[in-house]
């Protein structure tokens, strides 16, 4: 997609990344040429409508794989690529399902939490104060999962609610499970420790948005923020222990084998020793949105560039997959294949080699659409323009965009990163 801008002298086109469909938002114009944009959320989470995308990390057991889509179900497909059968819900679903003792649990935008059995049928739902997006967690007789309006809810496996927390903004990613202690971030840019009984045990302060995927290793809590940091947290205390600086937001980390991998927002994969120094680091051609499946002798990783990645432990490329739209979604290994979803409504089987095994489509061939009027309301963007528009232009649209929040099209949802100018407009 080309986003053109225009001022009283040249004027460039822009070329922007995105894990959508950009080609829904069209052709934007912007009074003068943008060289810094910044949003003060950066997120889509609330405000994806109906479509066939898949935007979470399936979960596998014996000969079947199940996971969620944007069309509103859940899908239990044979290793085979045969449907099983279809749990349908009230709204989207950006949740993946967890397996706890041999049932599926996961959230909606319906505001409910759902238990269904291994043979699709409904075992109970819980009614949240607002929206699900993240994967529930687990221990024991506890499942817990927070909402749009910041409370992280602990209720039983029989489906009744045993105590709530709340944040100071929303909850969107998932919580981790520590023995006896549970970490959540919120949009309050805030790290909350708890014991299973909800009790605060620590806070951690980060300068963004944090804590969508986090990792663990011994007793150190890694977890990305927006601000463009991975934090290494003393699990015990909630002090700092140190903190890399990424090239841009990072949105999930994970850890295993002694090594950090951050997804970042620079087109980047980051591999971090336990120390915090950097032990390699992947480039492709858009950002990454969560971390990778880390294997014997490979990582899997999924871009939004379309692309599967095979690496090896030191980062090099093995093999990509190039799916019809962005993987978002961590791949899971079972069976012997690669299993994932992806944006363009198909969930996908690799064998090792990165050959197609087999591919299911959703009950919807259309992208699910991101309702970026909704995202305009209370998202504020600031720029700085490094060529001034004429005197009446500067009036008429001083830290505006042209026409009827256009612009918001182009930079106001989770998936886009910074413009890189290309090459003169039409408009010029």
């Amino acid at each position: 997609m080309e986003v053109a801008y225009y001022s009283d002298g040249p004027t460039e086109a822009a070329h922007v990344r995105s894990a959508i469909d950009a080609s829904q938002f069209g052709e934007v114009q912007w009074v003068g040429v943008i060289s810094l944009v910044q949003d003060s959320k950066k997120t889509i989470h609330w405000n994806v409508g109906t479509g066939g995308s898949i935007e979470a990390t399936a979960v596998a057991l014996g000969d079947t794989v199940y996971f969620t889509s944007c069309d509103h179900h859940l899908y239990a497909v044979g290793m085979d690529g045969k449907e099983r059968w279809r749990f349908g819900t009230g709204d989207v679903i950006l949740s993946g399902p967890l397996l706890h003792q041999g049932v599926l649990y996961f959230g909606c935008y319906d505001r409910r939490l759902y238990a269904v059995s291994l043979e699709g049928k409904l075992l109970w739902s819980f009614r949240a104060a607002d929206r699900i997006a993240a994967r529930p967690a687990a221990a024991g007789d506890l499942v817990f999962i927070g909402c749009a309006d910041g409370s992280l809810y602990a209720i039983t496996t029989q489906g009744r609610l045993r105590w709530t927390f709340h944040a100071k903004d929303a909850i969107a990613g998932e919580v981790l499970v520590a023995g006896d202690r549970l970490v959540v971030g919120s949009w309050d840019r805030t790290l909350y420790c708890l014991d299973l009984a909800g009790t605060l045990q620590w806070s951690f302060p980060t300068g963004d948005i944090t804590g969508y995927e986090m990792g663990l290793l011994g007793d150190t809590l890694f977890a990305g923020s927006f601000d463009r940091n991975v934090y290494a947290i003393s699990l015990s205390d909630g002090r700092l222990r140190w903190k890399f600086a990424c090239g841009g937001e990072v949105r999930s980390v994970t850890a295993q084998d002694g090594r950090v991998y951050a997804a970042v927002r620079d087109n980047s994969l980051y591999c971090i020793g336990e120390d915090g120094r950097l032990r390699w680091r992947f480039r492709a051609g858009a950002f990454f949105i969560r971390p990778p499946l880390v294997t014997t002798g490979a990582l899997y990783v999924g871009c939004a560039d379309n692309r599967l990645y095979c690496l090896s432990p030191e980062g090099g490329i093995r093999w990509t997959f190039e799916a019809k739209g962005p993987v978002s979604a961590c791949p899971v290994l079972a069976d012997g294949l690669i299993l994932f979803g992806s944006w363009d409504c198909t969930f996908y089987a690799l064998t090792p080699g990165g050959i197609p095994a087999w591919r299911f489509a959703t009950s919807l061939a259309t992208p699910a659409p991101i309702d970026t009027e909704a995202m305009r309301m209370d998202r504020t963007i600031r720029f700085t323009v490094s060529h001034p528009a004429p005197e009446p232009a500067r009036q008429r649209y001083a830290g505006e965009t042209l026409g009827e929040g256009k612009s918001t099209y182009a930079f106001r949802h989770a998936y886009v990163k910074d413009a890189t100018y290309t090459r003169k407009s039409r408009y010029g």
